[in-house]
């Protein structure tokens, strides 16, 4: 990701909880963002159905292969080389109830209708109301050329507007597909904030 800036203006001191959640502000709001997607349904659990479920699983498996060919996940069986996306569908295969968490994170983040979407693309359009020049708070821009969304030119020019921003502006990435690098995009977040 890459930083976004405004010019500083005199603020209050942090102290306390508060510094900690001011300075590690990326990493807590992927926690809040992640935590408001999670639901703990507590289930009784057995070994012997648990150790019998895990040896079940093939990755040879045809009514798997079944799955991810009517998912367009796999063109070639068996698959020589399992990348992300494969083995995320594989999983979602194997434990139906992560793909029904990824459609409920879904629903409820558009439970409010267009409002969000309209609010983003009014944004774009707008004045924020400060200086990305005097942001000094530690940003990353991640951003996709193949973006529907929002557009390739944006992001670089927030990149650009920010002091000492991380540009991670990519010609062959869309909007959704920067999802399979979320662990370059967690270490850059835990690099920012000082956890790495």
């Amino acid at each position: 990701m890459q930083q976004v800036f405004t010019k500083s203006k005199p603020t209050l001191e942090p102290t306390g909880l508060f510094s900690k959640c001011v300075r590690y502000w990326p990493l807590v709001f992927v926690i809040a963002a992640l935590a408001g997607c999670a639901r703990f349904r507590p289930e009784p659990i057995s070994a012997d159905k648990t150790f019998s479920d895990f040896d079940a699983r093939s990755l040879t498996n045809e009514d798997l292969h079944a799955f991810l060919e009517t998912n367009r996940v796999v063109t070639e069986w068996p698959c020589r080389q399992w990348d992300l996306n494969a083995l995320t569908f594989t999983s979602f295969y194997y434990q139906p109830s992560l793909a029904e968490a990824l459609v409920a994170c879904g629903r409820r983040a558009g439970a409010q209708g267009v409002v969000g979407w309209r609010d983003d693309d009014l944004a774009l359009s707008r004045p924020w109301g400060f200086d990305l020049t005097s942001v000094r708070t530690p940003v990353s821009v991640w951003q996709g050329a193949h973006d529907r969304m929002v557009p390739f030119a944006h992001g670089v020019w927030v990149a650009d507007e920010v002091p000492g921003s991380r540009r991670h502006l990519y010609d062959g990435e869309g909007h959704l597909s920067l999802v399979m690098q979320i662990d370059r995009i967690l270490d850059d977040l835990l690099d920012q904030a000082g956890l790495a």
